[in-house]
């Protein structure tokens, strides 16, 4: 028998596909408006995580709602569909999603909705189904990137914890843009808040659901200790879950389980180590973030040469991806201690000045150490490799200051 979640998606994906094929024949006062929830392009657990839940409980919510109201007009749209911001192929390397997915509800990646299900010309125009019968809500991200960000003039909801980039309109509803561990959170904080009746809340009451919505909550936060991370939403929002799952669920073990399955690199090559968790910006800025050490990562390009090779395979990553900088940000926990290094390379003239005035701006604010004696810098190519000794700034706080860096030159 399927589970909730697995017959709320298989929903979402039939109604996706109906639209699709009804659309050439559809005039645009005719087509079903399509709402859709997406996380940010780096697509990692909270990302993808959220998506599911919010539209889940957002669905649950709005059918329950408008059963009690029995308005006469034709009410708005109550199915949100949750997309994973990537493609099928690049899901694959999410392994700790793929672990998340069975162990919480039974899901396979394969029962996630992803960007190859879209229609070439949804994401890229050129015709076909009208643009204005989608309505889009942002989780984990407050601006619409890559080429979804042809839609952000059709943002109608925001739940995110990272910089306010000003681009949600101010009636957006939810608009919801504040620190918090993780998004889920957020997410947990915001569709409580909007239960309008004991039905429209009884989402939350189901077990598979608290155990997905906790994975990305325990590994943002490092299973809650974090002090840098951690909000009274993050705990509230835990004592939230467990209380939806039996007395003898291990939320630590399950911590380790996922954190395991995330560090595990093995499996991937070095460039599918650059694309597992990257993220990109409009100014030419790419940072990718790996969960070993720098050491580890340059380790994988070989034993002979290894760091001529890293560099090679990092440069054509920089050049497949058309960057001006990109950026390598690490996480490890070496000896029982968090350590963090960041590699930054400017791979123009603009790229290379806007390196040399990250420096400036950053290198005290990060606490930024020459990395292994500077192995990896070098002045002509501006290339520098740090160690990062201000723990608490991750992609969230250290890619605004590249973007700042970018924009001053």
């Amino acid at each position: 028998m399927a589970s909730p979640l697995q017959t709320f998606l298989a929903t979402a994906r039939n109604a996706l596909k109906g639209a699709f094929s009804s659309s050439s024949s559809s005039s645009s006062s005719r087509a079903p408006t399509l709402t859709f929830v997406v996380g940010n392009e780096s697509a990692d657990l909270d990302s993808l995580c959220s998506a599911v839940v919010y539209a889940f409980v957002r669905t649950h919510q709005a059918q329950a709602a408008q059963q009690q109201q029995q308005q006469h007009a034709p009410p708005p749209p109550s199915l949100h569909i949750p997309l994973s911001n990537l493609s099928r192929d690049d899901l694959a390397l999410r392994t700790e999603m793929t672990y998340v997915l069975r162990q919480a509800a039974g899901l396979r990646p394969s029962d996630l909705i992803t960007l190859s299900d879209l229609p070439d010309h949804v994401l890229h125009g050129g015709g076909g189904r009208p643009e204005s019968t989608t309505r889009w809500v942002l989780v984990d991200h407050n601006a619409l990137t890559g080429p979804l960000a042809r839609f952000s003039d059709q943002v109608v909801g925001c739940v995110d914890h990272h910089v306010d980039e000003g681009a949600v309109p101010a009636k957006a509803s939810p608009r919801t843009i504040e620190p918090c561990g993780s998004c889920m959170s957020l997410i947990v904080a915001e569709t409580r808040q909007q239960q309008q009746d004991a039905a429209a809340g009884g989402a939350w009451h189901d077990a598979e659901l608290a155990k997905l919505a906790l994975a990305p909550i325990l590994v943002d936060t490092t299973n809650l200790t974090s002090a840098s991370k951690v909000r009274p939403k993050d705990t509230a929002a835990v004592s939230f879950l467990l209380g939806q799952l039996p007395p003898a669920f291990d939320a630590t073990a399950y911590y380790d389980a996922i954190t395991k399955v995330k560090e595990d690199l093995s499996g991937l090559s070095l460039r599918d180590i650059f694309r597992k968790d990257y993220k990109q910006w409009d100014q030419k800025l790419g940072v990718c973030c790996a969960v070993q050490n720098l050491e580890y990562v340059v380790s994988r390009a070989g034993d002979n040469g290894a760091v001529a090779a890293f560099l090679e395979a990092l440069a054509a990553w920089a050049r497949e991806k058309d960057l001006d900088v990109v950026a390598v940000m690490t996480t490890s926990h070496a000896g029982g201690q968090f350590h963090r290094d960041l590699l930054v390379w400017g791979r123009s003239a603009r790229g290379r000045d806007a390196v040399r005035a990250f420096e400036r701006l950053a290198g005290e604010t990060l606490q930024l150490r020459q990395w292994k004696d500077g192995v990896l810098d070098d002045d002509a190519d501006t290339r520098r490799a740090w160690n990062q000794l201000d723990l608490a700034s991750s992609r969230k706080q250290v890619a605004p200051l590249l973007r700042e860096a970018l924009r001053g030159v």
